[in-house]
């Protein structure tokens, strides 16, 4: 995990993004795009008791993420 992915994830969440969609737009979506890996990082995620979200709210911070991007 890269220190950046985390920048980016703290800047989402700054901007009012809930934690846990920022976090899976930042941190687990770049990571991998194979479904299973996926749903096991987004519940890795999920255990570090952030709280819920949904992929609605992380497919609506992808564009905040990408504006982000240096």
């Amino acid at each position: 995990m890269s220190t950046r992915r985390l920048v980016y994830a703290g800047r989402l969440i700054a901007r009012g993004v809930e934690p846990l969609a920022a976090c899976e737009v930042a941190l687990v979506r770049p990571i991998t795009d194979d479904r299973d890996m996926r749903d096991a990082l987004e519940g890795a995620v999920s255990a570090g008791g952030l709280a819920s979200g949904s992929n609605a709210l992380a497919r609506e911070a992808d564009p905040l993420l990408e504006s982000l991007r240096c």
